[in-house]
């Protein structure tokens, strides 16, 4: 008799303490859902993933001005290592500023794939309210124009003013205008003083770009997400209440399902562990239901992670977010998300 495998396993690590010192992990399964509820923990973890990865994308840029602004506050010489120092940071800054938005453009230009029409519509938001940041903010203007100008192998950094703490790094506007650019930009660069502060340009540029991710992490707050979380709380409650305890929580999916002949041949995860003795002693963790030949997507779930979005989208639903949605954006996903 073929025995048919589920395509959809729900595991957890145990981990037993041996002889007061020794910890033995294993994947166990749980059997508190049946594979279809499984299936939808799954598809719900990847929806509320995208969101919780989209929301994190500013942290890189505001971590490239953190470290731009602390580098200037320790400046006491100017010396070329300095200033090399100095543009080094602030290099980083103008690239993370640049990968920000290319992250956010190739996220759109994925999910048009899946869904089109969504797709064009988050695609007109965001060209509508990147329009909108290099119009009114010349920071962010100045930001892209220095990103290009570094790119070419130009020096942020045309003279640095000390100031024990409070020292400021400064690119001519002359060094800039002399670079190519388009007749927008340019009108800009124009009207900057002699001295462009550059970390003026970071943060106020940065303080742009919180506008746009505030708006497109708005935008991805649909029905779909708050249904997503929901699952995931109603299955955390029903594993409270069963009393597992356990913090590592995966979901598996076989990604080339096919039915096996013989139900032990498992998929083995071997690693050595140093005794007290130096002495090495080989351990398997075996995974269960699962075989050799089979790929298998595993999915942690981040239970805290989506408690505190629940947190967040139930605070937001309160104060009337979807009417301002719709109030902002119009009917932007083709249906309607006032309760």
């Amino acid at each position: 008799m073929m025995i048919r495998y589920p395509i959809y396993n729900l595991v957890y690590i145990e981990t037993v303490i041996i002889g007061g010192s020794k910890r033995k992990e294993s994947f166990i399964t749980c059997t508190l859902f049946p594979e279809d509820k499984v299936k939808e923990l799954f598809d719900a973890a990847t929806t509320v993933e995208k969101l919780l990865s989209n929301m994190m994308r500013i942290t890189a840029v505001v971590e490239a001005n953190d470290e731009l602004r602390a580098e200037l506050q320790k400046v006491n010489s100017d010396d070329r290592l300095t200033i090399a120092r100095i543009d080094r940071r602030f290099r980083a800054y103008v690239m993370e500023f640049k990968l920000f938005l290319y992250h956010w453009e190739k996220y759109i230009s994925d999910l048009k794939k899946i869904n089109k029409k969504y797709g064009d519509l988050y695609e007109n938001l965001y060209r509508t309210i990147t329009k909108a940041a290099y119009d009114t903010c010349e920071e962010y203007v100045l930001a892209t124009v220095l990103r290009n100008y570094v790119v070419h192998a130009y020096d942020s950094i045309s003279h640095l003013h000390i100031d024990g703490g409070n020292s400021k790094a400064y690119v001519l506007k002359d060094d800039l205008l002399h670079f190519k650019m388009s007749a927008a930009a340019k009108i800009v660069v124009q009207k900057q003083p002699e001295l462009i502060n550059l970390a003026v340009v970071a943060q106020k540029s940065l303080e742009a770009l919180h506008k746009i991710q505030e708006i497109l992490i708005e935008f991805q707050l649909t029905e779909d997400v708050v249904e997503a979380v929901n699952k995931l709380l109603n299955a955390k409650k029903i594993v409270d209440e069963s009393g597992i305890k356990a913090n590592l929580w995966f979901v598996l999916k076989e990604q080339k399902p096919k039915q096996a002949l013989n139900y032990n041949d498992g998929m083995i995860f071997q690693r050595m562990n140093h005794t007290k003795d130096n002495s090495f002693e080989e351990e398997s963790i075996i995974l269960p239901l699962s075989r050799h030949g089979v790929d298998i997507n595993c999915k942690p779930l981040k239970w805290d992670g989506y408690v505190g979005m629940a947190s967040f989208i139930n605070d937001v639903w309160e104060e009337g977010f979807w009417q301002k949605l719709e109030k902002k954006y119009g009917n932007f996903a083709g249906k309607s998300f006032c309760k």
